[in-house]
């Protein structure tokens, strides 16, 4: 049985708590949460405190799931690899580069398991994409859509709220670190909400390969599309869409492609849990988070220039 700890309950940490109680071989043995209702959400025998340090000390878990704001995401994690626990962090890693760079080496030095919940790299459509993807020799051109109508969180801009995933999407699909990186605002801030607005990004890939990202909490509704074009067409990964994954061939009808109905947060958990169980060093994750919060720093640069 992989013991696990978790720290915070807001709403996708509820989630995550609803997801593991359905989850063979994982038991949440330790939460921590100042919510009044925290108790309610876990089963009697899981320990619920206030301070998140008391899972550090306790001794008796696995790994620790970390679903709090991000501004708390370096000290929290970077805590459980010093007491020798797995560690899997929301997004984004952090808000700071050289809080994710840090991470990263402490992680490495310690042989450590740290993964990053960036939930649509575990969407079964994407994976499939990206089989065939890279079966095809690689994409060259990717185009990527997504945010809502908010929220406006004081916790996380827009930009890393939204762009956080895109961002992940795109170094992972082109399986490099961009060259170049541009980016662009296209609305907002709105009024009484400075985080907010709708934002492009641009980046360049050596091979004259490109990623071209709008995301925000402006948009009209909810959206969340990634286009790789190909030659003779293009694959569409669809997450609100009933075929998730569709072929459309130039100048013909669209093709859906099946995948597995399996819930993306559930594949997420179930591979810490399994990196917890081999207890093999697993920080590719870690990696990739830290080149994300790269680039939306490199963004926010861009964005402050006049």
């Amino acid at each position: 049985m992989v013991r696990l700890g978790q720290v915070g309950t807001g709403s996708w940490g509820r989630r995550i708590i609803a997801t593991l109680n359905a989850l063979d071989g994982v038991r949440l043995t330790r939460l921590a949460s100042r919510a009044a209702d925290a108790a309610s959400l876990v089963a009697a025998e899981c320990t619920v405190s206030r301070d998140w340090r008391d899972l550090m000390a306790a001794g008796d878990l696995d790994g620790v799931i970390v679903a709090t704001p991000p501004a708390s995401h370096a000290g929290i994690a970077g805590a459980a690899l010093d007491a020798g626990l797995g560690v899997l962090i929301e997004k984004p890693l952090t808000l700071d580069p050289t809080e994710s760079g840090s991470l990263l080496r402490r992680a490495h030095a310690r042989a450590g398991i740290a993964q990053v919940d960036h939930i649509h790299l575990f969407q079964p459509a994407y994976a499939a994409l990206k089989a065939r993807v890279r079966t095809a020799g690689g994409a060259r051109l990717i185009r990527s859509y997504g945010g809502n109508q908010g929220p406006f969180r004081d916790d996380t801009p827009a930009l890393w709220d939204y762009g956080a995933h895109d961002v992940a999407l795109a170094i992972d699909l082109m399986d490099a670190t961009p060259s170049g990186i541009a980016c662009r605002r296209l609305d907002g801030p709105r009024p009484g909400a400075p985080g907010s607005g709708v934002f492009e990004i641009v980046l360049s890939f050596s091979g004259r390969r490109r990623a071209e990202i709008v995301v925000g909490n402006l948009l009209p509704g909810k959206a969340r599309w990634l286009d790789v074009l190909q030659t003779g067409g293009s694959l569409r990964f669809d997450d609100l869409a009933e075929d998730k994954l569709v072929w459309r061939p130039d100048g013909g009808p669209a093709t859906p492609i099946p995948v597995s109905s399996e819930r993306p947060l559930s594949r997420c958990l179930r591979r810490f849990a399994d990196a917890l169980a081999t207890g093999a060093p697993d920080v590719a994750d870690l990696a990739l988070g830290d080149r994300v919060v790269r680039v939306l720093a490199a963004c926010d640069a861009r964005l402050a220039k006049p």
